[in-house]
Order: structure tokens, then C-alpha cells, then sequence
């Protein structure tokens, strides 16, 4: 088996019509976002969800402008990576 496909993991995207994510767990989004300015299409964005009732409402954007316009964002869908532990 080649070292490619050993490394190859499969990930499951989840609309949010259909699923959330777990709460306050960062996650990879496809996100769509247009501005005067800006324009996002399909990019890829971490990103976390909670509605907790603790001053927390909704999507959090590690990217500050998409984090700005929260709001006028459009999620696609959204994937839980498992992180990158080391190893070979």
C-alpha cells in the first residue's frame, strides 16, 4: 500500500439544514460571503457553533471578515478534521 493512501482520510461534509456541528468545537466550513468589497465563494473557513444561551449565538469565524459579516455569511457545509498527530 502506498504511503499516499495509508495518509488518506475521509471526511463526511454535513449540510447545517440538516446537521450542526457539536457546540464549541472548531471545524473546517465552505463558506460564501459577498461584500462591497469581498467576495468569498465556496472558500474554505474554521470555524465554530454554539448557541448556548451564554452570550453565544451562532457561527464564529476564525477569519476576521467573515467573522465581521457573520450575518450575510452562507454555509454550505461543514466537516469535523480530526487534527494531525504526528507519526509517519
Amino acid at each position: 500500500m502506498s504511503k499516499a493512501i495509508e495518509r488518506q482520510v475521509i471526511t463526511t461534509w454535513h449540510k447545517p439544514e440538516e446537521q450542526m456541528p457539536e457546540e464549541h468545537y472548531f471545524i473546517v466550513t465552505t463558506i460564501s460571503l459577498k461584500t462591497d468589497t469581498i467576495t468569498y465563494d465556496h472558500a474554505l473557513c474554521i470555524a465554530n457553533y454554539a448557541n448556548d444561551g451564554e452570550g453565544y449565538n451562532g457561527w464564529i469565524f476564525d477569519d476576521p471578515i467573515a467573522n465581521r459579516y457573520a450575518d450575510k455569511v452562507t454555509i454550505h457545509a461543514w466537516c469535523d478534521l480530526e487534527p494531525y498527530g504526528g507519526g509517519a
